[in-house]
């Protein structure tokens, strides 16, 4: 194995080289005489030609093999990213060429949804994410895409609001303040963001222990309640808030929030909830959370609840 080894160190063309200086040297030490001449050393200088030229074979077909090998800084350099799709839970490893491609669709993902001027075109621009996140591996196996569509759109939860959604979303009709949206589809990307599960949370605060019990049933039936999102925190008495951008399109047609900004929900025993019955996609790493779906409510404000 040494010899095939000691190729790597070689430049291209290096094995060939290797074995003329070596051939040289076998003419010197063996005084072969070309003239027709007999060394008495003959029969040992070809046999040592012989296995020169085999090892030369081996050693060129083997150094390819070597250079295959996997590096284990190639694995160190995988970043983890924790996804949810509905209520299935799953881990993502991707290189840094696959993260660079999941911050890009993120961008373009929100640069779209900043120009878009009605339903139909949100519609394209989460089914082409959705799509896009697919080929980076972040849905599951058993699930396909037109699945996720249908899922991250909230069709499958209310079919029958989106005849209201199209009307609303072209009129400049606003029946809410600029700090709400109602049956909304969502995107966004936040940090100091925290996710409740909606009935499991109320269950658990009455039930306790019971609620694990019945959250592994009701669960399996074919409802998904979806999540309360807190944005933002209370440290002591300073109230932190989340940071990014949220894109909405609902019956208060399209609201959009970005830099800093806090949930002002009025939610018995949790602070700063923003969105209310949140179901779709959340990817996160790097302390935030990317989110694409329908929400049943959103409040956000701009400054910090009183």
């Amino acid at each position: 194995m040494f010899v095939p080894l000691f190729f790597r160190f070689l430049p291209d063309g290096g094995e060939s080289a290797f074995f003329v200086v070596i051939f040289k040297y076998q003419l010197k030490n063996y005084n072969y005489d070309f003239k027709g001449g007999k060394s008495m050393e003959k029969g040992l200088f070809k046999k040592e030609i012989i296995i020169g030229v085999i090892i030369l074979f081996v050693g060129v077909g083997i150094q390819p093999a070597f250079a295959e090998l996997p590096k284990e800084s190639d694995v160190s350099n995988l970043v983890e990213f924790s996804v949810q799709v509905g209520d299935i839970e799953h881990n993502v490893l991707l290189s840094s060429k696959q993260v660079e491609e999941l911050e890009n669709l993120i961008d373009i993902t929100k640069e779209r949804l900043d120009k878009a001027q009605g339903i139909e075109q949100t519609y394209q621009i989460f089914d082409e994410t959705v799509v896009s996140l697919n080929k980076l591996g972040m849905l599951p196996d058993d699930m396909s895409v037109e699945e996720a569509q249908w899922m991250v759109k909230g069709i499958n939860r209310f079919k029958n609001i989106y005849n209201v959604l199209g009307v609303l979303s072209s009129s400049k009709l606003e029946i809410f303040d600029d700090e709400t949206n109602l049956f909304c589809l969502i995107a966004g990307e936040t940090d100091n963001t925290h996710f409740f599960l909606l009935w499991y949370l109320i269950l658990d605060v009455f039930f306790g222990n019971v609620a694990n019990i019945l959250k592994n049933f009701w669960f399996k039936l074919p409802v998904v309640f979806g999540k309360r999102v807190a944005l933002g925190y209370h440290i002591f008495e300073v109230c932190v808030p989340s940071r990014g951008w949220i894109f909405t399109l609902g019956l208060n047609g399209i609201k959009k929030w970005n830099g800093r900004f806090y949930g002002i929900l009025d939610i018995i025993g949790i602070d700063l909830i923003g969105i209310h019955g949140l179901t779709g996609i959340k990817i996160f790493s790097h302390r935030e959370y990317f989110y694409l779906g329908f929400a049943l409510e959103v409040k956000i404000r701009n400054y910090p609840p009183r």
